[in-house]
């Protein structure tokens, strides 16, 4: 009987089990990245930028990819250029980002 009790009766529920799963792991890695700066931030009073920088492309991201039928289209417009232009500045200032990550772990750690 156990066996039996988290298999769906039609293969179309399997997808959107699949998919949920798939949504709630990408949501947990933003959730846990939010927390990490949460907490730095508790403990230096300070952040690294490029925390803020990462979340703000994956966040968006995650919604266009699992969510987006809780959106307007022009929402996901929205969320879509930001994302690519938080990705342009990351790449842009990459070098700047990682002397500034290397100070702050020798100040911090």
């Amino acid at each position: 009987m156990g066996e039996k009790l988290f298999v769906p009766s039609d293969p179309k529920s399997v997808s959107a089990v699949q998919y949920e799963l798939l949504h709630n792991i990408a949501f947990t890695i933003v959730l846990v990245k939010a927390y990490n700066i949460l907490m730095e931030y508790a403990k230096y009073k300070h952040i690294n930028i490029k925390y803020i920088i990462e979340i703000a492309i994956i966040s968006p991201v995650v919604e266009i990819i699992f969510n987006y039928h809780s959106y307007h289209f022009e929402m996901l417009i929205l969320f879509g250029v930001f994302a690519v232009i938080m990705s342009v500045l990351y790449l842009f200032f990459y070098d700047t980002l990682k002397s500034i990550e290397k100070d702050y772990q020798r100040e911090h750690k």
